[in-house]
C-alpha cells in the first residue's frame, strides 16, 4: 500500500505545497516560512535548511 499526502493534511496557508514529478515539493517563491507544514508532518519529513 502506498502512502500519499491527502487534502486534509495539505494545510499550507499559502498553498506552497504542490505535487512534483515524483513527490510533493515546497515552492520557495510562495513559502512564507511559517512552519505549519513541518509542525503537521507526521513523518517529520520537512526540515528547515
Amino acid at each position: 500500500m502506498a502512502f500519499v499526502i491527502t487534502d486534509e493534511w495539505a494545510n499550507c496557508p499559502v498553498e506552497a505545497i504542490d505535487m512534483g514529478d515524483l513527490h510533493y515539493e515546497i515552492d520557495a517563491s510562495k513559502c512564507v516560512e511559517c512552519g505549519t507544514c513541518a509542525a503537521n508532518c507526521p513523518a517529520e519529513a520537512i526540515v528547515s535548511e
